[in-house]
């Protein structure tokens, strides 16, 4: 067969065997390939998307998380901090309260030779001082807080009656009065503290 002759027959061949059917089928196939790739693209923009929102609130509710643990720390921490600070100044006002007492019962026995009315002033001075600073972080609207306030001022009171009849050595000094002041600010701080407790643990 010669070679013109058997390039005619190819050509016959590929003209018999093309038709409008296999174009459509090309093109349906070639839509089907590019609407597939959208829908696909489609799916995984969505799905992005909504993977991005979630962790968007995740991470949302862990700052919020975050935010409420870091506020109760600071409050548990300033809630102690204040309980140990007023129980310091308490501790330390009664010391003084105790030397106060000491000293003046010295000064009403003609026995004994008292301190100076300048040592004993110095050390009603710091007791004052101790005390006010207690008194300044009560909050009376606490029914606990305000009986801590009230045996503070009992506390004063009767080291000021003592010392103004401090010239007069018949009368007698009466420890029974100044240790139940001292035993009701205790209660009281006793009473303070526990309250303080239940609140940093409800906080947990």
């Amino acid at each position: 067969m010669s070679e013109i002759v058997a390039i005619e027959l190819l050509k016959e061949i590929a003209s018999n065997t093309a038709s409008k059917d296999s174009l459509w089928i090309a093109l349906v196939a070639g839509g089907s390939g590019v609407l597939g790739a959208a829908v696909s693209a489609l799916i995984a923009y969505f799905a992005a998307n909504r993977a991005t929102h979630i962790q968007k609130n995740i991470a949302e509710q862990s700052s919020s998380l975050e935010l409420k643990k870091l506020r109760a720390s600071i409050i548990t921490t300033e809630r102690l901090r204040w309980l140990q600070d007023l129980r310091s100044q308490v501790a330390e006002f009664y010391s003084y309260i105790d030397i106060q007492t000491l000293h003046i019962e010295r000064l009403l026995d003609p026995r004994v030779t008292p301190i100076s009315r300048d040592e004993l002033d110095r050390i009603s001075k710091e007791a004052g001082l101790k005390a006010n600073l207690i008194l300044l972080m009560i909050n009376r609207e606490s029914t606990e807080q305000d009986q801590l306030f009230r045996s503070i001022n009992s506390a004063l009171i009767f080291i000021n009656k003592l010392l103004a009849n401090i010239a007069n050595p018949t009368n007698s000094l009466n420890r029974q009065e100044i240790a139940e002041i001292k035993e009701a600010s205790y209660k009281a701080m006793h009473e303070i503290g526990e309250k303080v407790w239940n609140k940093v643990q409800a906080l947990d």
